[in-house]
């Protein structure tokens, strides 16, 4: 599919990326275990970060923090800025702690955007994203939010 926004996670590469997150972290969603028939199943995805209670923030920080080697490893399997921006925003949405030396690859990551580097909105949200990774104190939670493929899709249909 591409990209349907200019955020973060607004895009197909982003979301897997997320994936392979998730599947390394195995953090259960404890926000809802119930899908749209009422059902109860297990969940171990991580986006939309911005419904994750405080309570499951600190379970993947602390997760993150256990796994930062994997992690690691699959940002070296990427080998591209857009996962570090990836691991940043999550880091943040976590409230966790950026891993020493990750701070400014998370800001080279934002700098070396070449879709932001062709201006518009792309500019405005790696620029954000930028400010954030600057400002980000451990502990306290910093949320970047991208617009959803299916609220997208409904908004152009309408």
């Amino acid at each position: 599919m591409g990209w349907w926004d200019c955020g973060i996670f607004g895009g197909d590469t982003p979301l897997d990326m997320l994936g392979d997150i998730a599947q390394t972290l195995m953090v259960p969603n404890i926000d809802d275990k119930h899908d749209e028939a009422g059902e109860e199943y297990e969940s171990y995805m991580l986006y939309p970060v911005e419904r994750w209670s405080d309570e499951r923030a600190k379970l993947i920080a602390k997760a993150i923090k256990k796994n930062w080697k994997k992690i690691q490893g699959i940002i070296d399997s990427y080998s591209d800025d857009i996962v570090i921006q990836v691991v940043a925003t999550l880091i943040m949405a976590s409230g966790g702690t950026f891993p020493r030396g990750f701070r400014p690859k998370a800001i080279a990551a934002g700098n070396n955007d070449e879709w932001a580097a062709e201006g518009g909105e792309r500019r405005a949200r790696i620029q954000e994203y930028i400010k954030a990774v600057n400002e980000y104190k451990s502990g306290t939670r910093i949320v970047l939010t991208s617009e959803g493929l299916f609220s997208k899709m409904e908004k152009l249909l309408n």
